[in-house]
């Protein structure tokens, strides 16, 4: 989400804004199946010309999302976050969300993790924007061919919601771990109604290679994208960039153009921030430089990490033992063809979420879950990207669908 003033953005302020309430949905009836949760959502007046989302995280089960009655999305992926558009389901003044959650448990996709311990929808929350903001962006912050110096390449994809030809500028500012702005650019684009535009930039910055990033040297540059209409500031997005770059030759890891030899250890973030925090800082004094998890996870536990300087194998949540052996079709979920959709689906959103994180080394398309048709799509696709990190899966056992073998990990 972006943020209405400068100010908040730099706090990651999501509370205290105008733009924002949290979604936290109390029990309405139960069955031996099914428990229905419901929260009534008074939409303010400022909302009126504003796209509207659902942000929802940690549900226990597969679920049902209903708005005023019509059913707005259904899902089974219980670890990824997800968001919904629901501006065509909300109307002006009172309306009920209502999601119902079944009660048996991780789905199939996901039924070899831990129960998660966090409280149900926790950091769920629903939120409105500029109907002509910035939709999304790609970012790389690399050292150019000689690594003398940097290159800041940067799309950011304007988008108009309105019914009609709107004019807006996008721009940014670049800052380094010390405080002095780099460079900054700001150009109008004209987006037809209901579509997007891609304002593209790219720029050199000097005197990058005494801010590279490592684990022992954490530096990050603050990056703020920013849109104006008229004489107004209407969104900001700031997002922590660490200048370096990681490729994969075929056989090494490089780091910064030199091989990097993982040392890594596999958890997941904690339920606070707090010791989520103080349990990276002990796991890198004790030699670990990469993180493996199970799922996507939370948006603060990459912040953390590119904070304290560790590296990210990032992870679907495909987490599914069974039948992991048996290659018949259908045997396994993994050779499942009529779950294809399901396992792209799952690797797109990983992907399409964290795509822009600099801690990131690696993908992961999964847990232990066998190999199959279904996984070899969701391979293709994420490959199709264009990502040069390498791709990742313990599991394909010497089969085409990974690029390189995962150390084991330390700890």
């Amino acid at each position: 989400m972006s943020f209405d003033t400068r100010r908040n953005a730099n706090d990651d302020n999501r509370t205290n804004v105008q733009q924002y309430v949290t979604f936290a949905p109390v029990a309405l009836t139960s069955t031996a199946t099914v428990q229905s949760v419901g929260q009534v959502l008074e939409v303010p007046q400022i909302w009126n010309n504003r796209d509207m989302y659902l942000h929802i995280e940690n549900p226990h089960g597969a679920y049902s999302l209903y708005i005023n009655g019509s059913l707005v999305a259904r899902s089974t992926d219980t670890r990824t976050p997800m968001e919904f558009y629901i501006s065509p389901y909300v109307n002006h003044g009172r309306n009920a969300i209502v999601i119902d959650v079944e009660t048996s448990g991780e789905p199939l996709l996901s039924s070899s993790l831990a129960a998660n311990p966090r409280a149900q929808f926790e950091n769920s929350y629903i939120y409105s924007q500029p109907k002509l903001r910035i939709y999304d962006y790609d970012v790389r912050f690399e050292p150019d061919s000689t690594r003398t110096f940097g290159w800041l390449e940067l799309d950011i994809i304007a988008g108009n919601s309105h019914n009609y030809t709107e004019t807006m500028e996008v721009g940014y500012d670049l800052t380094d771990p010390a405080g002095k702005l780099q460079d900054y650019n700001m150009r109008e684009c004209s987006i037809e109604g209901h579509s997007v535009d891609t304002v593209h930039f790219r720029m050199p910055i000097y005197k990058t290679n005494q801010w590279l990033w490592s684990q022992r040297t954490p530096h990050l540059y603050k990056l703020t994208m920013y849109s104006k209409l008229g004489q107004m500031m209407t969104d900001y997005i700031p997002i922590r960039l660490c200048f370096g770059d990681t490729r994969f030759d075929g056989e090494r890891l490089l780091r910064n153009g030199k091989e990097f030899k993982i040392k890594a250890a596999r958890y997941n973030a904690e339920k606070s921030r707090t010791q989520t925090l103080k349990d990276l800082r002990a796991l890198k004094s004790r030699g670990v430089n990469t993180i493996y998890v199970d799922y996507p996870q939370v948006y603060w536990f990459y912040d953390q990490c590119e904070q304290v300087g560790l590296f990210v194998v990032d992870q679907a949540n495909l987490n599914v033992e069974r039948g992991r052996n048996d290659r018949t079709i259908g045997g396994t979920p993994s050779n499942d063809p009529t779950l294809v959709d399901e396992y792209v689906d799952r690797v797109r959103r990983m992907y399409r979420r964290n795509r822009n994180r600099s801690c990131i080394i690696a993908w992961s398309l999964g847990g232990n879950s066998g190999n199959g048709y279904a996984m070899y799509k969701a391979y293709q696709w994420l490959k199709a990207q264009g990502d040069e990190r390498p791709i990742v899966y313990r599991d394909a056992d010497g089969e085409w669908n990974s690029d390189w073998q995962l150390p084991a990990t330390i700890e």
